[in-house]
């Protein structure tokens, strides 16, 4: 029958594809400057939302009103302290990290289905250090590679 009718065919093909990637795949922008030099301001990262998001990927997720890409520095169980602007996750020391001139100690619980979140560019970025933890509801998928 599709020998017959070759734009049956193609559009049957395209439909497939449209919801494959509707329900597998995303496409997002970066916008800014905060997981630099990871990803750049303008690239496109291609998303998989089926993935299950693990410590160290970068993720995109709905945080308030937009969508962000950051990389997860946290997940349950684990303790976040930033003192002295020193980010420390489970006691072992992360690097250094502008906190805004806030000097005060502050320590952090993950619980289930929860992350911490932050740019690359650490120096440079509104992240979980601004809006809080992000809830597992709110990341949309994980980036598996900059198109």
């Amino acid at each position: 029958m599709f020998k017959k009718h070759p734009v049956l065919c193609s559009i049957a093909a395209a439909a497939v594809a449209v919801i494959i990637f509707q329900l597998f795949w995303g496409i997002a922008v970066v916008s800014g400057n905060s997981m630099s030099p990871s990803y750049e301001d303008g690239d496109l990262v291609l998303f998989n939302k089926r993935e299950n998001p693990e410590k160290n990927q970068a993720v995109v997720a709905y945080v308030g009103d937009k969508y962000v890409i950051k990389r997860i520095v946290a997940v349950q169980g684990d303790v976040i302290t930033i003192c002295d602007n020193i980010l420390l996750i489970n006691g072992e020391e992360q690097g250094s990290v502008d906190n805004d001139g806030d000097d005060r100690e502050e320590s952090i619980t993950l619980v289930e289905d929860q992350y911490f979140l932050m740019g690359d560019n650490r120096e440079n970025s509104k992240d979980s250090r601004i809006y809080g933890v992000v809830y597992r509801c709110q990341i949309i998928g994980v980036v598996a590679k900059k198109l």
